[in-house]
């Protein structure tokens, strides 16, 4: 399950990279599966037409947690944008996600407000 509120910038940097490059993309804000190799070179991207029902993002549910996909995963879906998105990967490090978004993550950016720290997450989810 996700969590529900964005806590760290480093998510923050991240859900922009994600509405920019669907932007880009697909001219609109909308569902994707980003798939990258190791180094964070993307591989391919699936956005879901108009004429696709929903079981587009019940797919790429399962493929960002399929053990047998050996690339990394960042999902995307602005479901009721800009209210609320839903923002996960799996299976990308730190300097993976940081080639993916083009930007390098500052220390301060694991650094919640109430002062937790963590390191970067390989996999992580989160509701905004």
């Amino acid at each position: 399950m996700p969590r529900s509120t964005l806590e760290f910038p480093f998510e923050d940097q991240i859900l922009h990279f994600a509405c920019d490059h669907s932007n880009h993309r697909a001219g609109a804000t909308k569902p994707f599966l980003l798939l990258v190799d190791h180094q964070g070179n993307a591989i391919s991207t699936k956005f879901r037409s108009r004429d696709e029902s929903t079981q587009h993002v019940s797919n790429c549910q399962a493929l960002l947690v399929d053990a047998r996909v050996p690339d990394g995963g960042l999902f995307f879906d602005p479901f009721d944008f800009p209210e609320y998105a839903w923002l996960a990967w799996n299976n990308i490090d730190r300097p993976a996600m940081e080639r993916t978004i083009g930007a390098v993550f500052e220390e301060s950016a694991f650094r919640s407000a109430s002062g937790e720290t963590i390191a970067f997450p390989a996999r992580w989810s989160v509701m905004v």
